[in-house]
């Protein structure tokens, strides 16, 4: 016999359900001409749902944002790679691959970033985020330094920013003209990239 559901477990299944259909809503029309209604409407709830759960749309689009941020950080993984250098190939590919093609939740990350640069509203949020990631760069590279797959000379902090700056801008363009953009080409580039940049070769 299953377990008889709580009241917690429907109000966690109406959350995800909700800041699932507003990721979809978003991406397809972006924040501001997404209404409460349509998303209650899109995830199959009554329209007051959301206040109920979130106060307002502006404590779920934060909600969200965070949560879109956080799906790609989680997605970092280069626990199986053999050093500094291979962990940030690693990290950045699997980045490029979730934009080909693009789950809801991808392309909404882009959207949303997108908006926070016109409004305060997000602000916070994708900075620490953005931070985050940064850090986390910084490690790998830290941590290639001390195995030798990366040059001492690399600015850690510049290039752990250059490369957040790369991958954004190619999601944006693989999302806008996804018909012109080889991904396969430009993950090899990428790669090409990185080891040439980071590699100990380039300080000879």
């Amino acid at each position: 016999m299953r377990a008889r559901r709580t009241q917690k477990d429907r109000r966690s299944d109406s959350e995800e359900a909700l800041l699932n259909a507003a990721a979809e809503l978003f991406a397809e029309q972006g924040i501001e001409k997404t209404s409460v209604a349509a998303i209650c409407h899109h995830a199959g709830y009554s329209h007051g749902l959301i206040n109920r759960h979130f106060g307002s749309k502006d404590v779920l689009v934060e909600t969200l944002a965070v949560r879109c941020q956080q799906s790609f950080v989680d997605g970092l993984d280069s626990s199986s790679a053999e050093n500094g250098r291979e962990a940030i190939v690693t990290a950045a590919d699997e980045y490029l691959k979730a934009f080909a093609p693009a789950s809801p939740m991808a392309r909404c990350f882009i959207v949303m970033w997108g908006a926070a640069l016109a409004t305060d509203a997000g602000h916070e949020s994708f900075r620490q985020v953005d931070e985050d990631v940064r850090q986390r760069v910084v490690v790998w590279l830290e941590s290639g330094v001390e195995d030798g797959s990366v040059s001492s000379q690399v600015n850690l902090s510049a290039f752990s920013a250059m490369l957040i700056a790369m991958l954004r801008g190619l999601a944006a363009q693989i999302l806008i003209s996804p018909e012109n953009i080889d991904l396969g080409t430009v993950r090899r580039e990428v790669t090409s990239f990185i080891e040439m940049t980071i590699s100990k070769e380039r300080a000879r």
